[in-house]
């Protein structure tokens, strides 16, 4: 999967849900490309507050205490 494909979905899920407040990926070269960043600076403009890609926590595994 690529950046345009990423692209293409982001685009249908804001559309359907609406913008999330954040993007949360593992940072893959397909959210690091100057493609995908530059839309994601393009939707905080016309959304008017901020959008990021952040890696998920190191510990997927729920706290079980």
């Amino acid at each position: 999967m690529g950046s345009e494909d990423v692209l293409e979905i982001l685009y249908r899920l804001f559309l359907r849900h609406g913008k999330p407040e954040v993007v949360r990926s593992g940072k893959g070269p397909e959210f690091a490309s100057k493609a995908t960043q530059g839309w994601l600076k393009d939707q905080e403009s016309s959304f008017g507050s901020r959008l990021f890609v952040s890696a998920p926590p190191r510990n997927n595994v729920a706290d079980l205490d």
